[in-house]
């Protein structure tokens, strides 16, 4: 996961980390994602890299195509919406699109869809936000050449 920048927008002051999905490919590609974003209105984010690394179980007891999902859920449990706001920099269509780029396509599993899912959870108190990653894998076949 990377990314961070100060929002200013409602609710004040709030942090905001916005999670990428990146698998370390190689250094290039690892290090081609800007640290400094300008958009065409002027608007400008610089992003604070934060490594994280999350493992899925996947179950390899469906021989030889295995189709596989996990969920990976980032959330805040010491932060409120008020002080850190959790939101993906990339869509679902975009992350899908991009991901040949940042994943690895030639080992022995092969994404097929990566669904991003912004989510909410208050208690009686506090309204906290965070992301789920459903990432899909099918297993590579082996025996193909």
């Amino acid at each position: 996961m990377e990314g961070s920048s100060t929002s200013n927008n409602k609710p004040e002051n709030a942090e905001t980390v916005r999670g990428t999905m990146a698998g370390k490919v190689d250094e290039e590609k690892f290090f081609s994602r800007p640290f400094l974003s300008i958009t065409h209105n002027g608007i400008i984010t610089t992003l604070r890299q934060h490594h994280v690394t999350i493992a899925c179980n996947l179950k390899m007891h469906k021989f030889p195509f295995d189709n596989q999902m996990c969920k990976i859920s980032l959330f805040s449990d010491m932060n409120s919406a008020t002080d850190l706001i959790l939101q993906s920099n990339q869509t679902t269509d975009e992350v899908n699109k991009n991901s040949k780029l940042y994943h690895l396509t030639d080992g022995e599993w092969k994404f097929t869809n990566i669904n991003i899912i912004p989510e909410t959870e208050e208690d009686d108190e506090e309204v906290y936000t965070g992301i789920i990653y459903e990432v899909q894998a099918l297993e590579a076949d082996k025996f193909s050449g």
